[in-house]
């Protein structure tokens, strides 16, 4: 007599898999007691691929060879760290692994050496990346600007429209800076670059543009992309040509822009912020509503930096009359005692940074009612008792905002990485919420 293989619900194994997330081997097992498991393991497990050697690159191309359905199931692929001497197998091919995996919408690359890829290579990236809708480039050197490596890479994505770009450089293989190019409303693309353009217009909903040079932002705006950015994180800082890129954005995004990420790197701020507040001119972002900030290079955030924010209220205050968010992200050191006791600032300095944060957000608070205010706080080893305790000190010290007609939200605990931070997205926190409602 037939019997039924056993079978488990799929929203019990949906579960039991996202607490068995990292542990393989379990999760090995558990399918061998399930027929209904096994597929349902292999879908979360490859569905995120992460190649930092040419090892895995060769295993992965023998699994996919193997199991051809496997490549159907990988829908995301990380590249790197690459952790190969530069100019290895992965720098120069990983792209034509992408032949195999046609279900690849999401590309996530980080230190890849991209002066490596062969003519050849670029020539075939329309085809190798024809699916991809979500690109992520952090720590890249293009050795050869004249050629628009990167450039052609962008324009091979016809279905792209999230677009994350972070410390891109132009430099040469042996050193020293390649010389860097501008393109400017009256030149015309050259012809290389002509003959990749998608025939059909790309839409970017998405955008990212931190710590890269401006010619990046200037062929954003200028060339065949239309950003259409609902979502923006930029770089701030007081650096001439970052507050060019920053004015530039804001004012390409126009009327689309709805959320706005602004990485603040305050050790380039001083007391004198009328030069950096006049790039931030948000008149042509009527629909503004979301704004988050956040300190990047800092150990704790001080008196001085907390002056800039406070310029930037009074800004967003006056311009933005959409705004229903403002959302905050401190580090740990600005709310451990244990933390603060070492460092070099008496008491009554940090009482005044924290009394100046609570009437600049209360101001805010009282031109918006209903708002909501989030305080973050990011650290790796927190305990959730530990959460806890902060967020109640956080409150503590925000008196004016609590007599304010706002939601104020304090998030404390630990982000698996900075992706959760640059998206705006509360996914994968561990969270401790202390929340007081409008009154």
């Amino acid at each position: 007599m037939a019997t039924s293989s056993p079978r488990v619900p799929a929203e019990i194994s949906d579960y039991i898999i996202d607490l068995l997330r990292d542990d393989r081997a379990t999760l090995s097992l558990c399918a061998l007691t399930c027929h209904s498991w096994l597929l349902r393991a292999q879908k979360h497990a490859f569905r995120k691929v992460s190649l930092v050697s040419a090892e895995r690159y060769e295993q992965l191309e023998s699994l996919v060879l193997s199991n051809p359905r496997i490549a159907s199931l990988i829908l995301s692929l990380s590249i790197g760290p690459i952790q190969d001497p530069v100019g290895g197998r992965l720098d120069r091919e990983w792209p034509l692994v992408l032949l195999k995996l046609n279900a690849v919408d999401e590309l996530d690359v980080v230190g890849w050496a991209a002066g490596c890829v062969s003519e050849k290579v670029i020539r075939h990236l329309p085809v190798l990346f024809s699916e991809v809708r979500s690109i992520r480039l952090s720590q890249i050197h293009f050795w050869r600007p004249k050629a628009f490596d990167l450039f052609r890479m962008l324009c091979a994505c016809p279905k792209l429209s999230a677009l994350y770009l972070d410390r891109i450089q132009w430099q040469q293989l042996h050193g020293g800076r390649a010389g860097l190019f501008f393109i400017t409303k009256n030149v015309p693309l050259g012809s290389v670059l002509a003959e990749i353009v998608p025939k059909q217009p790309m839409y970017i909903d998405t955008l990212q543009v931190t710590v890269c040079h401006r010619s990046i932002a200037l062929w954003l705006i200028r060339g065949p992309l239309h950003l259409h950015v609902r979502r923006l994180t930029v770089s701030w800082s007081q650096q001439p040509a970052t507050l060019i890129v920053l004015h530039s954005l804001l004012q390409a995004a126009g009327d689309y822009l709805d959320e706005l990420t602004l990485e603040l790197d305050a050790r380039s701020f001083n007391a004198r912020t009328e030069s950096t507040l006049s790039h931030l001119d948000f008149s042509q972002n009527p629909r503004l509503s979301s704004l988050h900030v956040v300190f990047d290079g800092v150990e704790s955030v001080d008196l001085p930096h907390l002056v800039v924010v406070h310029s930037l209220l009074r800004v967003v205050h006056r311009e933005c009359q959409a705004l229903r968010r403002i959302t905050i992200s401190l580090s740990r050191n600005d709310c451990d005692p244990a933390v603060i006791a070492t460092l070099q600032r008496p008491p009554s300095v940090r009482a005044a940074a924290w009394q100046y944060v609570d009437a600049a957000l209360a101001t805010l608070a009282h031109g918006h009612p209903g708002i909501t205010i989030t305080i973050k706080v990011d650290w790796t080893q927190s305990p959730i008792s530990w959460a806890e305790e902060t967020a109640g000190r956080i409150i503590e010290k925000l008196p004016s905002i609590r007599r304010a007609s706002c939601q104020l939200q304090v998030i404390c605990g630990r982000s698996q990485d900075k992706i959760s931070i640059f998206r705006g997205l509360s996914g994968g926190w561990q969270e401790f919420h202390k929340e007081y409602p409008c009154p």
